[in-house]
């Protein structure tokens, strides 16, 4: 618990006050690291005060108040993970374009979105969307067991972003390799034009060499002549 909140509270301060790290990368990081920091500092300690006493001792307003901050905060927490992965896959496939397109503003929303939504999941308990419960010996807090509200909540804060986090990360390993290999085929093809032998450039000169016969004919004497 010490931990969590610790190392969350670090992460936040050093995003905040290092000028390298006040990225809009980095904006998403923060976001997570808040709900971390709050599931350590808010949730952790009523929640192990519980399970060490055994009930609970700090009444039924808290307990309401207590349990939807902590489906808030958790499902928070798994969206900025989602939102971080798509951050990614967009960064990855559409370098160019998306990078034009985070800008600050963008960011903001994308955040503000997450936690609405975490919001519109936590609240409907707050609002009556539970069974009410029996009295007991010993007081308890637990989240609602509306089997209504179990299954949407299960599906807006585990399995909706836990398929887009799959599906994402697959599509960014595809991705990254297709890309490996058209930088293994061109390296390739570079060090076998390096490695291609020269041609041999030479060329073949024919000497021509006329043999012409100056010395003069042959004047033989005809025989005649002299008869």
């Amino acid at each position: 618990m010490v931990v969590i909140v610790v190392g969350n509270m670090l992460v936040c301060i050093a995003i905040a006050t290092e000028k390298a790290l006040k990225t809009v990368q980095n904006w998403f990081i923060a976001s997570l690291a808040v709900s971390d920091f709050l599931v350590g500092l808010v949730i952790m300690p009523f929640s192990l005060a519980k399970e060490l006493m055994g009930y609970w001792i700090f009444g039924t307003v808290w307990c309401d108040i207590h349990s939807a901050l902590d489906v808030l905060l958790c499902t928070a927490s798994i969206n900025n993970l989602c939102l971080i992965s798509l951050d990614r896959y967009w960064s990855v496939t559409q370098a160019v374009e998306y990078l034009k397109k985070r800008t600050a503003t963008r960011a903001v929303l994308m955040i503000c979105f997450v936690w609405v939504l975490s919001a519109l999941i936590s609240l409907p308990p707050l609002l009556g969307w539970k069974k009410e419960e029996r009295p007991e010996d010993y007081p308890s807090c637990s989240l609602s067991d509306d089997v209504g509200y179990v299954l949407y909540s299960a599906l807006g804060s585990f399995y909706v972003p836990a398929f887009v986090m799959v599906f994402v990360y697959i599509k960014i390993f595809m991705a990254a390799r297709s890309r490996a290999r058209r930088h293994v085929k061109k390296a390739r093809q570079a060090s076998e034009v390096t490695n291609d032998p020269p041609k041999d450039k030479s060329t073949t000169t024919t000497t021509c060499t006329s043999f012409s016969n100056t010395s003069p004919p042959d004047k033989r004497r005809d025989p005649d002549v002299f008869r």
